[in-house]
């Protein structure tokens, strides 16, 4: 347990930290937190150590100019939100833009080789959608917004536009109902507005 709020400590955002190491220690206090994500002890400190491995590779970005603002916090705090408000539903989360960048993701999935696709299938009101190899047939989509379905019982695939050429990507359970997803998403859509700048 030490060995994981020392790696916490070791980021250089103190208030995401501390966020994290408050909820790491009620997790190990209390013993109705271990199902505060849906899996093992493994699983949880899986998740814990990408948290600091996203952090540190946004600030690394930072330091190096490549963007001019660490976002990292403000998307970290989105996918949470949205986790959480999902009942866990949704465990994949990214932000991308038109031109085909992936602003940022969950180490869980790569949209480096779908963000176009992914996108274009919103302006175009696209039938369907592929993202790492699997189909999912649209729900239901507007200029803003796109919610699509695996038929093979692969998940629901989500898409909410925040501003302009940004969106949000996300993928939750086979379990989920869209419709409920597609709310947690659109939530964290609006909380990201004005936030992502690159």
């Amino acid at each position: 347990m030490s060995k994981i709020v020392q790696l916490l400590r070791s980021c250089c955002i103190p208030s995401l930290v501390s966020q994290i190491a408050l909820l790491v220690t009620m997790w190990a206090c209390d013993p109705l937190h271990k199902c505060l994500f849906n899996g093992s002890v493994e699983d949880h400190q899986d998740y814990l150590k990408s948290v600091v491995q996203l952090t540190a590779s946004q600030n690394t970005r930072v330091q190096r100019g490549e963007c001019r603002v660490s976002y990292n916090q403000v998307v970290m705090e989105a996918y949470t939100r949205a986790y959480n408000d999902s009942g866990h539903m949704i465990q994949a989360f990214g932000v991308v833009n038109a031109n085909g960048q992936v602003l940022w993701q969950t180490n869980n999935w790569d949209l480096t080789k779908d963000v176009k696709g992914l996108v274009s299938a919103v302006t175009q009101k696209a039938a369907s959608v592929i993202q790492n190899q699997v189909k999912y047939s649209t729900l239901r989509s507007n200029p803003d917004s796109l919610v699509a379905r695996s038929a093979a019982g692969n998940g629901t695939l989500v898409l909410v536009r925040i501003e302009g050429d940004k969106w949000v990507v996300a993928w939750a359970n086979a379990s989920a109902t869209p419709d409920g997803i597609y709310v947690d998403v659109d939530r964290s859509a609006k909380f990201l507005k004005g936030k992502i700048r690159v």
